[in-house]
């Protein structure tokens, strides 16, 4: 059912309509893959087109595996992220192209940088915490 979702979506951007606007949110972008049985060609082409048609996808995972890891998927995703946010110090992102300072202290917990245009702007932002 979520690959016949994904393709509808690849083949209505591919072609230029745009079908009704779902954001999909994965909390744990290492289980979903290995359990979507998507191949790295089909999340390419879901990742790379299917925003045009109206999906827009939201991923969340460890640090290190987005950004450090190994794992053929989680290098394809980091290709073509553009835009998020991370908890950590700059100087301890890869994503945000920016010089942080070893130095600087760890973030509170209610604060992030939300980076787009694939790491180049970013901008420090306060969470709300109950």
């Amino acid at each position: 059912m979520l690959k016949k979702l994904f393709h509808q979506y690849a083949v209505a951007a591919k072609n230029r309509d745009h079908l009704k606007s779902l954001i999909l949110f994965i909390p744990d972008l290492k289980d979903f893959l290995s359990k979507s049985g998507l191949t790295a060609s089909e999340i390419e082409e879901i990742y790379k087109e299917s925003w045009r048609a109206g999906l827009h996808i939201i991923i969340m995972d460890n640090q290190t595996y987005i950004e450090k890891s190994f794992d053929a998927n989680a290098q394809l995703i980091r290709n073509y992220v553009t835009a998020g946010i991370v908890m950590t110090r700059i100087v301890d992102s890869s994503v945000i192209q920016a010089m942080g300072r070893t130095n600087d202290p760890d973030l509170p917990d209610n604060e992030a940088a939300y980076f787009e245009a694939r790491g180049k702007n970013y901008s420090m932002i306060k969470i709300p915490v109950d």
